[in-house]
């Protein structure tokens, strides 16, 4: 193979991204165009709800503001979901597909360190997601630009910056997972059962104060793009979610230098 990994991933994976960000751009401009019309009904009608649908939609403050409307509808759920299903689905897939279709030992076969090859297939990964997350600030741009939609685009680069972390970060849990196990399937198993425990975790926890420390313990506590879009970055919360790709993503480097292909 004379083209890079690197280009070839990327261009294998052109079609799902583009329809995943078109997807997006699509959604998000509904949103952002339902706003005035919705928004401040909503905020009224959810002034006498429960405390535990509060939690549930992701502890949403008002949702009669930009940011909060945002928040909820976009950034509280489909947006991470999103970006996290794609990170686990290329993640499980990006040494899974080759292995199962029997290319992984022409590849490695190849002058090629093994190195090379699993990096230049993760940084294919997060620029695939870096491209949907971009589609999602496009879209808001869009409605600040011709809707009159007033938000600040600085924080909502950063809040779509959060959940390119937290795809990235599933992304790479699930090619660790791969390249320890050699198994696709698990490795997509596993990553979608931690996006369902670590999602449920983050919004339920604080309802049950005997458990509420269980929140510190998924992605979803520090990717919250909600609270980024009032009150700005936390940095210590992107630290998390970086230094945890990296450990995931040395793990994958690890087994797969070490995992016998039969090559």
């Amino acid at each position: 193979m004379n083209k890079s990994i690197l280009f070839v991933s990327l261009w294998t994976t052109r079609k799902s991204t583009f329809f995943w960000s078109l997807g997006l751009f699509l959604i998000v401009v509904m949103v952002v165009a339902l706003y005035d019309s919705m928004a401040k009904q909503y905020d009224k009608m959810l002034v006498d709800m429960p405390a535990g649908f509060e939690a549930i939609a992701g502890q949403i403050g008002s949702i009669g503001t930009p940011e909060g409307w945002l928040g909820v509808e976009v950034f509280g759920m489909v947006l991470p979901i999103a970006l996290a299903i794609i990170g686990i689905g290329a993640g499980a897939s990006a040494v899974g597909r080759e292995e199962s279709s029997g290319t992984l030992e022409l590849l490695l076969a190849s002058p090629m360190s093994r190195g090379r090859i699993l990096l230049e297939k993760a940084c294919a990964i997060a620029i695939q997601l870096a491209l949907v997350s971009f589609a999602t600030w496009l879209a808001v741009a869009f409605g600040v630009w011709f809707m009159s939609f007033e938000v600040s685009l600085t924080t909502v680069f950063y809040a779509t910056f959060s959940g390119w972390l937290l795809g990235v970060l599933f992304a790479f849990i699930a090619l660790a997972v791969q390249t320890a196990t050699g198994s696709r399937g698990l490795a997509l198993g596993i990553g979608a059962a931690l996006l369902i425990l670590g999602y449920f975790s983050h919004t339920l926890a604080p309802l049950v104060e005997s458990i509420e420390v269980a929140k510190y313990f998924s992605p979803f506590y520090y990717y919250d793009a909600r609270q980024i879009l009032t009150d700005g970055l936390t940095v210590g919360h992107v630290a998390v979610l970086a230094a945890s790709s990296a450990v995931a993503l040395a793990v994958a480097y690890i087994f797969f230098q070490r995992r016998d292909v039969n090559v």
